[in-house]
C-alpha cells in the first residue's frame, strides 16, 4: 500500500457530537436565527454551557452575552455561526483562531 492508498486519519467528532459547551455567534433576541438557536438549546434542555456571542447585546435568553469568542470564560466545544454571509468568513476565522 502506498502513501496515496492509506486511509485518511479520522477526526475525533466527540466534541461536536457530545459538546459540553456551545457558543452561538450571532446570538440575538426574538425571532431571528441566532435567537432561535439560543432558545432551542435552552427549551430542549441542552445540559451544557450556552454562550451567546454578539457585541450588540449584554444579555440573550437571560444569559450574559459576550462581544467575541475570545472573551468567553472557556473555549467551547462547539461554535454555531448564526451571522450574515458577509460576516461568515470573519466568524469562522475567529473560531479557528480560538481552537
Amino acid at each position: 500500500m502506498t502513501g496515496r492508498d492509506a486511509p485518511a486519519p479520522r477526526q475525533d467528532l466527540t466534541p461536536l457530537l457530545r459538546a459540553r459547551s456551545v457558543a452561538v455567534v450571532g446570538a440575538s433576541q426574538g425571532d431571528r436565527f441566532g435567537g432561535k438557536l439560543c432558545l432551542n438549546l435552552q427549551r430542549f434542555g441542552y445540559p451544557g454551557a450556552i454562550y451567546p456571542v454578539n457585541p450588540r447585546y449584554d444579555e440573550v435568553i437571560g444569559r450574559r452575552c459576550y462581544p467575541s469568542l475570545r472573551e468567553l470564560p472557556e473555549r467551547p466545544d462547539c461554535a454555531l455561526l448564526a451571522v450574515p454571509n458577509a460576516r461568515l468568513e470573519e466568524a469562522l476565522a475567529e473560531a479557528a483562531a480560538c481552537g
